[in-house]
């Protein structure tokens, strides 16, 4: 049977309204070779074996799957969403290939949508365009006409927009390059800051960009600065050996070694935090962050670890958190706004949180997948009452018996 299903899928990816209730399907999904593609919409699972079946972003809408056995991988999305909070209020989400877009930066209504073609990075340029960029080129995006807002595509490393010397203009910058907006004609170079290093963390937002660089034994947090030496100040230096991890969402990073939180930046107010003997906040085993944000300016960050939110004071010598929010599933980014007043959740069953960054109420909450719409499951399937309460968020349906 499975065999049949594997030429079915690879055929044109649809098993949409297939009969599979009551079949060993555990290495359904495995052999897909886009898994997005794979829908089995409206399909009939019930009491079938799925708890090895690798069918992570697979579209699942008016599937039933009452009495299936099921991993809770069933419920991930393929592709994470990235994010974005900016100082005059508006959110946006996206990923590769589309953005949503809330101008009013509350999700409670339908978003607006633009299409992106394999987009990295988003940042806003104006009200109403916005910059995209991948690994080795960008353009400016018309938010309002869901278009490029010109037929001009600007080449090079990872182009950030930030403000320099009085301007708005693009920058490489793991190479030191400024070029102008318009012509995308090099403006200006400067010895790049993480040439020597053996790794780099691009950090920015709100028109600033920064470089962590990396070498055998030291970190550096530098940011753009034409009144320092080669174009680059070093804000903070940190000291290790090799034995580091780290979690961030854009414009934050928290740095540890050996396990210690030490180092915690926050790339829009272009300041970091450096304790050597330990940040003020707990960290439960460092192999499984999930994001990090943080706000100098009121001296707050929030980890996300192990499907809950847990925001601390790094001003405090104690170790108490301020506040605690359970997401109950694994968290996929976190985004702060410039203010550190919102903050933007997005998980990795495809749903977005809007929470107050200072109190962590719970402002908002909006699906960002179908794929769960009209999905039937049984209350007993595994899954706890707060998986079970997302899974209706999502459109799903629970059933008795």
């Amino acid at each position: 049977m499975l065999n049949c299903l594997r030429l079915l899928a690879e055929a044109d990816g649809h098993l949409e309204e297939a009969r599979l209730a009551g079949l060993d399907l555990r290495g359904l999904g495995a052999w897909v070779k886009d898994i997005r593609h794979l829908s089995l919409a409206r399909a009939d699972l019930r009491g079938a074996d799925l708890t090895e079946a690798d069918l992570r972003g697979t579209d699942l809408a008016g599937a039933d799957l009452t009495g299936a056995q099921l991993s809770s991988s069933i419920l991930l999305t393929a592709e994470g969403w990235n994010g974005l909070l900016t100082a005059g209020g508006e959110l946006v989400v996206w990923r590769s290939d589309r953005a949503l877009y809330w101008p009013g930066g509350l999700p409670a209504g339908p978003p607006q949508r633009f299409d992106l073609t394999d987009a990295l990075f988003l940042h806003e340029w104006t009200e109403s365009v916005w910059w995209t960029a991948d690994f080795e080129s960008g353009r400016l995006v018309d938010t309002r006409a869901g278009r490029p807002a010109s037929g001009t595509v600007f080449n090079g490393s990872m182009l950030m927009p930030v403000h320099w010397r009085g301007r708005q203009v693009l920058i490489e910058p793991t190479e030191g390059r400024f070029h102008d907006p318009q012509t995308g004609r090099e403006i200006e170079y400067w010895t790049p800051p993480a040439g020597g290093a053996r790794h780099w963390v691009i950090l920015g937002g709100d028109f600033r960009a920064s470089v962590i660089a990396i070498d055998d034994d030291r970190m550096l947090y530098l940011v753009p600065d034409s009144d320092a030496p080669n174009g680059w100040r070093t804000v903070a230096v940190l000291h290790h050996d090799g034995d580091d991890a780290q979690a961030g969402s854009g414009d934050s990073q928290l740095v540890l070694l050996g396990g210690r939180p030490v180092m915690a930046i926050d790339a829009i107010a272009q300041q970091a935090l450096v304790r050597p003997e330990g940040l003020p906040l707990r960290v439960e085993g460092d192999t499984d962050l999930e994001a990090f944000a943080f706000r100098a300016a009121i001296g707050l960050a929030v980890l996300a670890q192990h499907g809950r939110l847990t925001a601390w004071s790094m001003a405090a010598e104690a170790v108490d958190p301020v506040w605690e929010c359970a997401i109950g599933v694994p968290v996929n980014g976190i985004w702060a706004d410039p203010a550190g007043e919102r903050l933007a959740v997005a998980t990795r069953v495809g749903e977005l949180w809007l929470l107050d960054f200072r109190t962590g109420e719970i402002l908002a909450r909006t699906p960002l997948t179908d794929r769960l719409r009209g999905t039937r499951f049984s209350r007993d399937c595994g899954f706890d009452d707060d998986t079970l309460a997302t899974i209706v968020r999502l459109g799903g349906i629970i059933v008795d018996g």
